[in-house]
């Protein structure tokens, strides 16, 4: 039911929201046993300054730098002490520019984001919104089990994807995306939606209003 209830927002995320430099979009599932899924997207210039592949040693040192600090999902989510919430495994975090030769969907689609496919260019020279919207979904309808990589296909972005235990959900009542914003400081915006068995929502983060309240 968590990757469900994840992949309808996921799956209405990437088809409603555009690639907007600055603006990320946080998606909650949270279970009434304490489990939760969260899946962070971010621009790639949001999360190291360009979203082209990698020209040289320092970008790729830019690259990996940033995926180890979301790897860590203590470094940017503030879960409150009470509730008991951990994470057994690091996040998983795909970073399109030099992660789409692994997507075997690439293959099955003909189309990848691997590097040799965009020789010459950068992603900053086309149209980003034909990534979000102008591929087909009718097999990814929203509600159908998405899993990290399907949530990836669709999007541009950094992917990263968080599965935490609660040990008591009922004090699952906000989460700080304070460190996020630190640890991103060209991250403006910050788009969430969160479903659970007290209800579902939105809400629109940022440096200065940064504590996802929850139901």
């Amino acid at each position: 039911m968590l990757t469900i209830a994840l992949g309808a927002l996921a799956g209405a995320t990437v088809m409603a929201a555009p690639h907007v430099h600055g603006e990320g979009q946080l998606d909650v599932a949270m279970e009434a046993d304490g489990a939760v899924m969260v899946l962070l997207s971010l621009p790639g210039d949001t999360a190291v300054g360009f979203e082209h592949a990698p020209r040289d040693a320092q970008q790729r040192e830019q690259i990996e730098s940033a995926r180890a600090v979301l790897s860590d999902s203590t470094r940017w989510l503030g879960w409150p002490a009470a509730a008991g919430c951990s994470s057994s495994a690091a996040a998983e975090v795909t970073v399109p520019v030099v992660d789409g030769e692994d997507h075997h969907h690439d293959k099955e689609h003909g189309h990848g984001h691997d590097d040799h496919a965009h020789d010459g260019h950068d992603h900053d020279d086309h149209d980003h919104h034909k990534h979000v919207h102008g591929d087909s979904h009718d097999a990814d309808e929203p509600g159908d089990a998405h899993d990290h990589h399907d949530y990836a296909r669709h999007s541009e972005n950094w992917v990263t994807e968080v599965q935490a235990q609660c040990s008591d959900p009922d004090a699952l009542r906000s989460i700080d995306l304070g460190p996020l914003f630190k640890a991103f400081p060209s991250l403006e915006i910050l788009r969430v939606q969160f479903i659970g068995a007290q209800g579902q929502g939105g809400a629109e983060l940022s440096a200065g209003n940064s504590v996802l309240e929850l139901p």
